[in-house]
């Protein structure tokens, strides 16, 4: 087997799926395959389920080489750009410490993440409509494209939260903590958006659970997450992916469960 180049083992070891979806074509089809055979596709699942350790936007307006700098945002990690006049594309970032989507006690990172991705998304013009789950491989990006690494590192270069959101504050394109945007623009805002509403309803429904055991609420919370997530459809954004409402859900239930029992509950009325 031919050693992997620097640049490449860092691409992969920050890119998490183990058992990706993959494809050739856009319009798919798509099949899960194991992360070596993946890699031969041009098209690939870009993070698990319930994890993200690269945030990406499309492009699909204008030149992206060279488009971070120009703007003053941090240089990409990788992009993969059309081979052409101008070249449109997906640009990326790779994450040093991944986000977990679906913990309810640590849900910062994830509102801060779905505010970086709007403030990208406003900064570079890059597709609103894109959710992030499926983005082209830049370890073999196809025939028609090409990708652009950093120069600068013989590895990719890894962010934090706050080394992406610095530079989006300064210029002046983070939104705030309660900007509703990034509710419906980000792909993780739908994360936070079906987070925000099951947990609201959580907190006055437990009530009429207390009898009942832990599973079963954990069952009744599940199914609410799961009717709001088919309700994004009407205001004409993608659900969630039924394995993450899982998670999600989960934890909610579990985090609920716990600190909002009788007893809490009658300190707090007092």
């Amino acid at each position: 087997m031919t050693p992997k180049n620097p640049r490449d083992a860092s691409w992969e070891a920050a890119w998490l799926p183990r058992r990706p979806l993959s494809g050739r074509e856009k319009s798919g089809p798509y099949r899960r395959r194991p992360r070596d055979e993946a890699l031969t596709d041009p098209l690939i699942e870009a993070n698990p389920l319930v994890k993200r350790s690269l945030v990406i936007v499309d492009v699909d307006t204008t030149e992206i080489e060279g488009l971070t700098t120009l703007l003053g945002l941090p240089h990409e990690s990788w992009a993969v750009r059309r081979r052409g006049p101008v070249g449109t594309g997906h640009l990326g970032w790779a994450l040093t410490a991944p986000v977990c989507l679906t913990d309810a006690a640590r849900r910062r990172p994830v509102r801060l993440l779905a505010r970086i991705e709007t403030g990208l998304t406003d900064v570079l013009g890059a597709d609103t409509a894109y959710t992030g789950r499926i983005t082209r491989n830049p370890i073999h990006p196809g025939p028609h494209r090409h990708t652009l690494w950093d120069q600068d590192h013989e590895t990719i270069p890894t962010y934090s939260l706050r080394d992406l959101a610095t530079p989006l504050e300064a210029l002046g394109a983070l939104p705030a903590w309660d900007d509703p945007r990034p509710r419906k623009s980000s792909g993780i805002g739908r994360n936070v958006d079906i987070f925000d509403r099951t947990r609201s309803w959580g907190y006055r429904a437990i009530r009429r659970y207390w009898t009942d055991d832990p599973e079963t609420w954990a069952q009744i919370v599940e199914a609410r997450a799961t009717m709001l997530n088919h309700a994004l459809e009407n205001e004409g954004r993608t659900p969630l992916p039924t394995m993450e409402i899982h998670h999600l859900s989960r934890s909610i239930a579990k985090w609920i469960w716990k600190r909002f029992t009788p007893e809490t509950f009658s300190k707090i009325q007092s």
